[in-house]
C-alpha cells in the first residue's frame, strides 16, 4: 500500500476542543520524522465511517470519543447484519463500542477513495482501564463498584468488571427495560449503597473542560477512606468529583494514565494494519 508522502489517523467526535490526542500524536510523529498527520474530524452528526474513508484516502484510522462511541457501534451492527464490509476485533465486540478504527485497503489507493476492503472496530478503553485499575488498586480492586453513567467508556469499565469477577452495579439517568446488570438511578445512591460499594468509576463527561465546575449529582455521604474512585476525564487532571472525594478521604485517580495506555494501544493497532508499517518505528515515544 502507498500513500505517497503521508499516513492520515485522525480523531472523529464533538466537541475536540479538549481533547490532547491532536497535539500528543502530531508532536510524537514529527520528533521522529515519521509521514503521518493526526487530524481532528469534528463533527457533531455522525458522519459515517465509509464515508470518511472514502472522502480521505491516506486515512489509516481514527480513535472515537464521545459522542459518536456508541453510533459508531450501531453502525458496526447494522452492517454485520447484512456482512458488509465491516468487523469487530473481540474487545470490541464483548464491550458494545468501539473507540478506535482501522481501514483496510486494496494494495494500490485509489484516489477516490474507492479502494476500502474492510472497517476493523476496536476497544482500547479496555486497555487503557485495565492498566488505571492496577494503578489505582495495585494490590487488587475491591467490590462491588458502582460505574457512573452508562454511555461508550463505561461499557469498557463493565467488561473489565466482568473479566476481574468484580460485581457492580450502573448508575444511570434511565434504567434499561431488561438490564444484564442491576442498575440504579442517580437519586437512589444514598450513603447506604455509597458505603456498600468501595469502588467506583465516574464515566460521564461531567467535570470535563471548559466545564470544570459540573459534578455529577451524586450523594456523597458514606465516603471515606476505604473507597478507591476513579475518573476518566483527563481534562483536568483532577476534577472537581475526585477533589469532593478526596476531602472525604477517598483514594483517587484521574483519567491521564487511561488515557496514555489507550493512546499506545491504538498506535500498536494501526501499525498492525497494512500500511501501518511506518507507524513501528520505535522512536514514536507519545508524551502527555
Amino acid at each position: 500500500m502507498n500513500f505517497g508522502t503521508s499516513l492520515q489517523l485522525g480523531l472523529l467526535g464533538y466537541p475536540l476542543g479538549h481533547s490532547a490526542s491532536p497535539r500528543c500524536f502530531g508532536e510524537a510523529f514529527d520528533r521522529a520524522h515519521v509521514a503521518a498527520a493526526y487530524d481532528r474530524f469534528e463533527y457533531q452528526t455522525y458522519p459515517g465511517l465509509e464515508n470518511l474513508a472514502r472522502q480521505n484516502p491516506r486515512l489509516l484510522g481514527l480513535n472515537i470519543t464521545l459522542p459518536h462511541k456508541k453510533t459508531a457501534f450501531q453502525e458496526f451492527q447494522e452492517s454485520l447484519d447484512n456482512k458488509t464490509r465491516f468487523e469487530l476485533t473481540p474487545e470490541a465486540a464483548a464491550c458494545g463500542a468501539v473507540n478506535c478504527i482501522g481501514f483496510r485497503r486494496a494494495k494500490s489507493t485509489d484516489p477516490n477513495g474507492e479502494d476500502l476492503e474492510t472497517v476493523i472496530g476496536h476497544n482500547t478503553d479496555v486497555e487503557g482501564f485495565k492498566a488505571a485499575l492496577n494503578r489505582l488498586c495495585p494490590e487488587g480492586a475491591p467490590g462491588p463498584a458502582l460505574v457512573l453513567g452508562n454511555g461508550g467508556a463505561a461499557a469498557a469499565v463493565c467488561y473489565v468488571f466482568k473479566q476481574h469477577k468484580i460485581p457492580y452495579q450502573v448508575v444511570t439517568r434511565t434504567l434499561s427495560p431488561s438490564p444484564a446488570v442491576p442498575e440504579l438511578h442517580w437519586e437512589d445512591v444514598n450513603r447506604e449503597v455509597l458505603e456498600n460499594h468501595p469502588l467506583l468509576v465516574q464515566c460521564t463527561p461531567l467535570g470535563m473542560a471548559p466545564h470544570t465546575m459540573e459534578v455529577p449529582n451524586l450523594n456523597l455521604q458514606g465516603m471515606g477512606p476505604k473507597h478507591f474512585v476513579m475518573d476518566l476525564i483527563y481534562n483536568p487532571l483532577v476534577t472537581r468529583f475526585l477533589e469532593e472525594c478526596r476531602g472525604r478521604g477517598a483514594r483517587i485517580l484521574g483519567g491521564m494514565p487511561m488515557f496514555q495506555a489507550q493512546a499506545e494501544a491504538s498506535l500498536r493497532f494501526w501499525s498492525s494494519l497494512p500500511g501501518g508499517d511506518i507507524l513501528q518505528n520505535e522512536r514514536i515515544q507519545l508524551e502527555f
